[in-house]
Order: structure tokens, then C-alpha cells, then sequence
């Protein structure tokens, strides 16, 4: 009888202490899941950020890229006429519909600019009465480099980046003054869709000036900066601008998926295995989505063949040349049998920055395998410079690499180069043939040991 007592008696400590249990590790898989989903977010956030400084790089840097032919013809022909003016930039003011005006400057006097019409205010501007704007242009002087400045008001109305490129006369290499490209900021804005970012987001850049994180807000909410926001760097030739974007109502989800997750622990315990593995496959599913390796943090597969496309693209609208260089590391699985996969993951590091170091920062470096990269060059020239480029990159990569108390190891690479369009026309044309360029540059090397 008192045994059948204490039994009637457990079933109520039993029942709470179940109810209990299985109550706190529904909260603990909620908590997993709101860290989870904050992780997601942020990396969805992050990869739109990416693709929205690519965007914006690629706009900005096709545009000073077409203003090289001023330069040049101003440096090869610095006597030129006012209608021979009119005529170069009115071809470049075709192709860039973002390009504002095209001014010359010589003496820091604006000698010529294109179109006339509507900018008669500013021909003949002498920027010694404008100390802010001389100092822009002794900066571009001083780097030797193409330096943007703004956005400013412009003296003809409006608002406008402004790139001032140094020119050079040749052969001497005198200073002959500067070419001042005003670039229209709102067509400049919808053309890189900045304009057209996803209405649950919100953006903003800083680094007026090209001064990067210290430079002054020019676009979106301020205040999007002080938050915990995701930043993303956009390189310019001198400097650069600071990125920032979130979600507009911040980072979190609604009470309707807590409310889901208690209520399906009330009613079967079960449901917790069902839930967490939704929630792992979800957590695997998101990982596939970033846009970089996370070891040499290089631009992945996916992130690659994106940006083939599009450069391919650009490519054959332009009529531009692309060249692919496919890089493999010869005997690297040794590597990782012989000094261990933590001194493997070192040796890929190191290469991943040697190959930052000697490309250009308008080259795309991917990873796309184990030991694998893959360079795109965008508008590169015909000729034997990408005989130079991929000798500097031989040289680079053959250094040894020190791996600490494990010594020192060298390797050697073979590359593979396809160019288009003389190569092949799509991405999958010019990567079979600068793999099978790679193979054959391997059996080279190996006939050059033996």
C-alpha cells in the first residue's frame, strides 16, 4: 500500500519535471535558432553588400577607364586643336552617360570643357580662388594618380563626383595639367543600383573624398553607420569609400516563429528533433551561400562565375579583351601529407596575398578549388603584357614560403592562359582551354625537372 502510494505520488513530480525539461530545451533550440537566423541574415545582408561594392567598383572603374583615352591623346598630342578637344570627348561623353562634362586644365585654369553649352560658367575657372578644389587637384598632382573628389556642388549647377587624372606629356613625361571629369552623382547612383536596393535594406556611404572610413557621409542615413551594421570597403584608384547596410527594422525575426517553436514543444517532444534538424539543414544551406572562401577570404565559385558572366558581358559590349589565368599548385597534396593541413591552410594564405600583391586591384582572384585559383583581367591589352604579368606572378609564387619552426617550402605553378575572344567566347570555352593550357604548362615544367 505505501509503495502504491509513492508511485501515485512520482507521476507529479515526474510530469513537471518532463514539462520542465522538455519547456527549457525548446528555449535552448530557440535561442540556437535566433542566433541562426541572425547568422543567415547577416550573411544574406552581406552577400548583397558584396555584390552592391562589386556593382559600384566596376561602374566606377569602367567610367575613368574609358576617360584613358583623353588622357592619352592629350599627352601624345599637347598642342592640339579646340575642335580635336571637341571631338575626343564628345566620343567619350557618348559612351558614359554618366560623365557630366569633360574639362582640360592647364595652369590651374579650365582651358577646355566639353559640352559648352550649359558649363560656360565654368570655362576659364581659376581654382587658385577655390582652396578646397586646388587642394584636390595638388593631391591628384602629388599621387600621380587619378584622385576623385565629392560629391560637390558644382559651380554649373548641381551635384557630381569629380576625377582629376594628372597628364603627362611623352616622350618627356612633363606635367602638361590635368583632365577634370565631373561625374553626374544621381545617374552615377542609378546606373551602380544604389537607387534600387531592396527596399528592406537600407545603405549608406561614407568617404567623401576617397577618404575612406574618416571621410564625411554622402549617401543614405547617417546614423546607419553607429549601428551594427555589415561594411564593405570600395576601392578607388587613390582611397576609397566606406559601405554600410542592414535591414531597415534591424536584425531579428518576428514572435511568430518563438510562439511556433514553445508551442510545438507543449505539444510533442519529438518536434524538437524535427525543428533542429530543419534548423541544421537551414544553417548548411545558408553557409553555401557566401560569396568568398573562408580561408584566403578570395572570391569563390559561385561569386566567380557571377562575375565571369558579367564581365564577358561588358567584354563584348565594349569590344574589350579578357584573359584568364588558371593557376594550379604543382605537388601541394605532399604539402599537407608532410607538414600537417594547419601549415597546408598557411602555404594557400600566403599564396592567396602573394597573388593580391602582384595583380591589380581591378582583377578578380577566385579560389576555386582545393589548390586551384582562377584570375580574371579584365580590359586587358593585346600583346605580350600578359607574358610580363604571368612571369611577375611565377616569380611571386616561387618565393619560399616560411611555415615557422616546420622550415621553409617553394612550389611551383602552373598557369594556363585563355584570352578572349581569342580563345573562346562563353565562361565555359575560355576555362576548358585555360585548364588544358594549365595541364600543358605542367608537363612542361615537369620535362624541365626531369
Amino acid at each position: 500500500m505505501t509503495l502504491s502510494f509513492s508511485h501515485r505520488r512520482l507521476k507529479y513530480p515526474v510530469a513537471i519535471l518532463a514539462f520542465i525539461v522538455t519547456l527549457s530545451v525548446m528555449e535552448f533550440f530557440s535561442y540556437q535558432y535566433r542566433q541562426l537566423h541572425l547568422t543567415q541574415q547577416r550573411n544574406q545582408v552581406m552577400a548583397k553588400a558584396s555584390l552592391l561594392r562589386a556593382q559600384i567598383e566596376y561602374e566606377i572603374h569602367t567610367t575613368l577607364n574609358l576617360t584613358m583615352g583623353l588622357v592619352v591623346f592629350v599627352s601624345s598630342t599637347p598642342d592640339f586643336s579646340p575642335e580635336d578637344f571637341n571631338r575626343v570627348a564628345g566620343i567619350l561623353h557618348q559612351q558614359a552617360p554618366n560623365i557630366r562634362n569633360i574639362a582640360l586644365v592647364k595652369d590651374l585654369e579650365v582651358c577646355q570643357i566639353y559640352p559648352t553649352q550649359g558649363n560656360e560658367a565654368a570655362l576659364g575657372l581659376d581654382y587658385r580662388n577655390y582652396p578646397k578644389q586646388l587642394s584636390a587637384i595638388q593631391r591628384a598632382f602629388d599621387a600621380g594618380k587619378t584622385v576623385i573628389s565629392g560629391p560637390i556642388d558644382l559651380v554649373q549647377g548641381g551635384r557630381g563626383f569629380i576625377s582629376r587624372v594628372p597628364i603627362y606629356t611623352t616622350p618627356d613625361n612633363a606635367l602638361w595639367g590635368l583632365a577634370s571629369i565631373v561625374i553626374d552623382a544621381d545617374i552615377f547612383y542609378q546606373r551602380c543600383g544604389l537607387n534600387n536596393v531592396d527596399s528592406t535594406l537600407t545603405v549608406a556611404l561614407r568617404g567623401r573624398d576617397s577618404l575612406g572610413a574618416t571621410g564625411d557621409f554622402f549617401y543614405g542615413d547617417p546614423g546607419v553607420f553607429d549601428k551594427d551594421a555589415v561594411f564593405q570597403d570600395i576601392a578607388l584608384p587613390v582611397g576609397s569609400w566606406q559601405m554600410a547596410m542592414m535591414p531597415v527594422e534591424g536584425w531579428g525575426q518576428s514572435a511568430g516563429v518563438l510562439l511556433a517553436f514553445r508551442l510545438s514543444g507543449l505539444v510533442l517532444a519529438a518536434v524538437v528533433a524535427i525543428l533542429s534538424f530543419a534548423l541544421i539543414k537551414s544553417y548548411q544551406r545558408n553557409r553555401k551561400l557566401a560569396l568568398h572562401d573562408p580561408l584566403t577570404h578570395l572570391a569563390n565559385r559561385r561569386f566567380f562565375n557571377r562575375y565571369l558572366e558579367q564581365s564577358l558581358a561588358v567584354a563584348r559590349r565594349n569590344k574589350h579583351h579578357l584573359c584568364l589565368l588558371y593557376l594550379d599548385l604543382n605537388n601541394f597534396k605532399p604539402v599537407n601529407d608532410t607538414y600537417g593541413h594547419k601549415n597546408g591552410d598557411q602555404v594557400l594564405v600566403t599564396i592567396a596575398q602573394r597573388l593580391g600583391e602582384t595583380l591589380r586591384q581591378s582583377d578578380l582572384i577566385s579560389r576555386i578549388g582545393g589548390d586551384e585559383f582562377v584570375v580574371i583581367l579584365s580590359n586587358f591589352t593585346e600583346g605580350n603584357g600578359i607574358d610580363t604579368v604571368v612571369e611577375k606572378l611565377r616569380e611571386a609564387l616561387a618565393t619560399p614560403i616560411d611555415l615557422g619552426s616546420a622550415g621553409s617550402i617553394t612550389l611551383d605553378t602552373s598557369i594556363g592562359i585563355s584570352r578572349f575572344p581569342d580563345d573562346g567566347l562563353t565562361a565555359d570555352q575560355l576555362l576548358k582551354h585555360a585548364d588544358i593550357a594549365m595541364y600543358d604548362d605542367k608537363k612542361r615544367l615537369k620535362a624541365r625537372v626531369l
